[in-house]
């Protein structure tokens, strides 16, 4: 049985999404977890179908997205090559953001959007320069100015439902909000003593969340879908079996109420 959606063909994106005339396609039922290839760079449930083709687009094209950001509007913006992107449904004064730092042709290294949509960039060589919204909440702005002055480099940043926000600086330092879990500060700190990288790290609208750490696919979560879990332990013990030609290390992670990505690159 095959069911029929609309499938946007994406043009070269330079710095958004441009999308030529949909097309009806007709298409397999596929089991719920859907994977690009058997070396894909990504892994989705949920996924709507102009994501879904943004994605493969830059796989058939051999280009490594590198992070994922939800908007709470139901927007997202992937980013590739460094500084490209591909953007739905976000913000005016966010794009304008994203355009301003494609012209400069300056790194983009986490994205983090708030509840209410308000927004957080990390940019430059090393993540150390931070672009944000005008009302981001002052909280948020005193964390990013202290992290800031230490010289700190922003690793990955998330705001979860109820406006807590983690942000990763300088390999495996954390600035927290007052109110965030305790069981995430644990295993913040955890992962700072045992002196490993964070990745990524992403909230759920439920308030569950991930951590992605030390490159090889570790991860610490409280809540996050079986599925999600499933395909990072699939994905690790495929590196282990075939190391030689599977290896693979994880660049990002997104969550939404329906929705999660992860995306990974082969290391060798």
């Amino acid at each position: 049985m095959s069911k029929m959606f609309w499938v946007r063909n994406f043009l070269k994106t330079g710095s958004s999404l441009v999308a030529s005339a949909s097309i009806a396609i007709s298409i397999l039922s596929l089991p719920l977890l859907n994977s690009s290839k058997a070396l894909a760079d990504y892994s989705f449930i949920g996924a709507s179908a102009d994501l879904n083709n943004a994605l493969q687009d830059l796989y058939n094209k051999g280009i490594n997205p590198t992070k994922i950001a939800f908007a709470p509007n139901g927007g997202w913006v992937i980013i590739y090559n460094n500084y490209q992107f591909i953007q739905y449904k976000v913000r005016q004064d966010f794009l304008n953001k994203l355009l301003d730092l494609n012209r400069q042709q300056l790194n983009i290294d986490s994205i983090a959007f708030t509840s209410t949509g308000e927004w957080v960039i990390a940019y430059g060589y090393y993540g150390n320069n931070i672009a944000t919204s005008q009302n981001l909440p002052l909280e948020a702005v005193t964390a990013l100015s202290d992290i800031k002055t230490k010289d700190g480099f922003i690793n990955a940043m998330a705001f979860s439902p109820n406006g807590s926000f983690v942000f990763v600086y300088s390999r495996n330092g954390y600035s927290v909000s007052k109110n965030i879990s305790p069981e995430i500060v644990a295993d913040l700190e955890a992962i700072k003593t045992q002196n490993h990288a964070v990745t990524d790290i992403a909230f759920n609208t439920d308030g569950s969340f991930i951590v992605i750490y030390g490159g090889s696919g570790a991860y610490r979560t409280q809540g996050i879908p079986q599925s999600l879990i499933d395909e990072i332990n699939r994905i690790n013990k495929n590196s282990i079996n075939n190391p030689s030609t599977a290896y693979k290390t994880f660049t990002g992670v997104g969550l939404t109420s329906n929705t999660w990505v992860l995306l990974y690159r082969n290391v060798l």
